[in-house]
């Protein structure tokens, strides 16, 4: 069975934890990467380096196409990360601004807010950093001033993360040391890894200040927990203070461009009004396409976009618990980048992407979440519209060296049953040793949810929906889903924080809410009603895999012609939703059987339509299929299909000639309810 390309992503990054800090070398490597992309959180920072060590200016397709007017070049490569604001467990892609050019529609491109610090620029940097981070030293050149601010970030903002260093250090290098050490050593590698980062994008010489032995404390950091705590303490903090240069060379740009505009005569004075409003309107993507900037100085305790960029979140945890088996290192991931040999670059115009310098290309702008839309096996590249977008395809792509999400991935161990592999024997559940006294953990939302985001399944989204596609029968549906369920006690977090757990039976699906030891609710599902949850999941299209889609170029020009006419389309009944309802709801007497033989006589539609009306009479499902909020409501007017306020009502006579259409296909009644 293929691994998922979610597992793929989240080994990548475990094993990139243990390699990042493992020597000075590989943390100085890192920090050279995350300097140009230092608005992402850290987890994205370390994998986008992994699989993208030169990507320079990052974001999402959609953020391309929208906020800039650009669009992402044929064959470019997404830089896989963990969707971490989704409600399941997925995936979203970024791509460098060398993947993306300009689009056909010059009133749709905005300016992409790039900047490095070029000569001109050091001193009005200089003294930014002097005052936001309280430099007092008067005669300190460029580079000094930079050693300085950065061990003032250190010294205000380090105890906001020592305490969870403290104690987390169990079981690392760092455990014989006291605290006072482990303090002294943990400042003075924050205050060295900053003072690394700033001076790269500020184009200095790093190796006449900073050296390797300026980091040999890293290596103590070698657990999962440290790793991702000082990387987020590095993060975090160098943040503020390149959020602080930034801010100072746009501002700069912005009044370059204004005393470049001169203008001659009597209209001088006219057309500088003019041309500074103008460009005040203008600019404002500048401003208004950036992630709003710390005050310098210290971080607030609390702040609303930081969420979620700790090791405490749900996320996290699940990166850093598995021991990964032991292979071959991915590719050098984690070799000093100038040392590094570089990927080629897409070919085109790069349409504003510079190279190597320090020049940032976006990271410094909006990153946006993911559009949430249909999910697909098709690998992470960007098509032309005659490609199609098939759901296992992906050629010999597998075999190139570098990392490449395709669609065919490395064979996980085990697998589903099989008639030479029987399935494992589980323990049955007996129905009347149950615990009452739990209130029932019932709602569709949590159940879908828990069954959408547990990893552990032998079988990815695609291939349980291309099963049931070609599978109706309700009991070849019930064991499959039994047998691709993995057979440990498993507890996983939801988007809300909420903490649910399963554990599987012969005969049922024990669920719950909270750990399990201090559970506040539980239920245990027969396997045919889990079956029949991802049966509805399937029809409303919520049977999807952790990747986005990647709209071919084609998708995306004509996204920036729609731009201006966003659209919301209300729930609507597919066929195969009607057609489902109408096979499920039959259970009526003489049943769904008996309906089969009376319409294979010769009768009329209007006959037929009777009949309908008579055996339904007045009756109801709620729900009509399990888990999609759809009922079904049958009267004398007809059959009655609602999910919320979206109604249809289908008169007897068209149920009647529906049924008539399924039995000639062959889909009205399977082959195990022929036998």
């Amino acid at each position: 069975m293929a691994k998922k390309r979610f597992d793929v992503i989240t080994e990548l990054y475990a094993e990139a934890v243990k390699e990042v800090t493992a020597t000075p070398e590989n943390w100085m490597a890192f920090l050279n990467s995350a300097c140009r992309n230092y608005r992402l959180p850290f987890d994205e920072q370390l994998l986008v380096h992994v699989q993208r060590p030169d990507a320079t200016a990052v974001l999402q397709m959609e953020d391309w196409n929208r906020k800039f007017g650009r669009w992402v070049k044929r064959d470019s490569k997404g830089i896989a990360v963990i969707d971490k604001g989704a409600k399941t467990m997925r995936l979203k892609h970024y791509f460098d601004i060398s993947d993306t050019q300009e689009g056909r529609y010059r009133r749709l491109v905005r300016p992409v807010p790039l900047w490095e610090v070029g000569e001109k620029h050091r001193q009005d940097v200089q003294e930014t950093l002097a005052n936001a981070f309280g430099v007092s030293g008067e005669n300190l050149d460029f580079a000094g001033t930079i050693l300085e601010a950065a061990g003032n970030a250190a010294d205000d903002n380090l105890a906001d993360y020592l305490k969870d260093i403290l104690a987390y250090r169990r079981d690392s290098f760092l455990e014989e040391l006291d605290e006072y050490s482990v303090e002294v050593q943990a400042k003075s590698l924050l205050s060295n890894s900053i003072a690394y980062m700033l001076m790269v994008r500020c184009g200095i010489d790093t190796g006449t200040f900073l050296d390797t032995d300026d980091f040999r404390g890293i290596t103590d950091f070698n657990t999962p927990e440290l790793v991702n705590l000082f990387g987020t303490a590095t993060s975090d903090v160098a943040e503020m203070a390149l959020g602080e240069i930034s801010d100072t060379i746009l501002k700069l740009q912005k009044e370059e461009k204004r005393r470049e505009r001169t203008f001659a005569g009597g209209n001088a004075d006219r057309y500088n009004k003019s041309g500074k409003e103008k460009n005040s309107t203008s600019e404002r993507s500048f401003d208004d396409e950036r992630d709003s900037i710390q005050q310098a100085g210290r971080l607030p305790s609390a702040e609303p976009h930081r969420a979620g960029r700790t090791g405490s979140t749900p996320w996290e945890v699940r990166l850093t618990a598995p021991e990964l088996p032991e292979r071959a290192a991915l590719r050098d991931i984690l070799k000093p980048a100038d040392t590094r040999e570089a990927e080629p670059a897409p070919e085109g115009n790069a349409g504003g992407g510079a190279g190597q310098d320090g020049a940032d290309r976006v990271a410094d702008g909006t990153v946006a979440g993911g559009d949430g839309g249909t999910e697909s096996e098709r690998p992470d590249v960007v098509a032309f519209d005659d490609e199609q977008h098939p759901a296992g395809g992906g050629g010999n792509r597998d075999e190139r060296t570098d990392l490449r999400i395709t669609s065919q991935e490395p064979q996980a161990e085990g697998g589903l049953p099989t008639e030479d592999k029987p399935a494992e024997t589980l323990e049955w559940h007996d129905r009347s040793s149950e615990d009452s006294s739990f209130p029932f953990f019932h709602k569709d939302e949590d159940i879908k949810s828990l069954l959408l985001s547990t990893p552990h399944l032998k079988a990815d989204k695609g291939e349980i929906r291309e099963f049931f596609e070609a599978h109706e029968d309700k009991k070849e549906r019930t064991e499959y889903i039994r047998g691709i369920f993995n057979h440990e006690q498993t507890e996983i977090t939801l988007e809300d924080g909420r903490r649910v757990g399963y554990k599987t039976y012969q005969n049922v699906l024990h669920m719950w809410e909270g750990s399990y030891l201090s559970r506040t609710s539980q239920s245990y599902f027969d396997w045919g009603v889990i079956a029949g949850y991802f049966e509805g999941m399937r029809l409303l299209g919520e049977l999807k895999d952790t990747m986005n889609p990647l709209p071919t170029v084609g998708g995306q020009l004509s996204l920036l012609e729609d731009l201006a006419e966003e659209k919301t389309s209300a729930f609507s009944f597919s066929q195969e939703i009607i057609d489902t309802v109408i096979k499920t709801s039959a259970d009526v007497k003489p049943g769904k059987y008996g309906i089969y033989v009376y319409f294979l006589k010769n009768r009329t539609n209007q006959q037929k339509a009777d009949y309908l009306k008579d055996v339904y009479g007045f009756v109801g499902a709620y729900p009509a299929i399990t888990g999609t909020g759809i009922d079904m409501l049958a009267s004398s007017e007809g059959m009655r299909i609602t999910k919320g306020e979206t109604e249809i009502l289908l008169k007897w006579g068209k149920v009647a000639k529906r049924i008539d259409e399924l039995i000639a296909a062959g889909r009205y009644m399977t082959e195990k309810e022929m036998e």
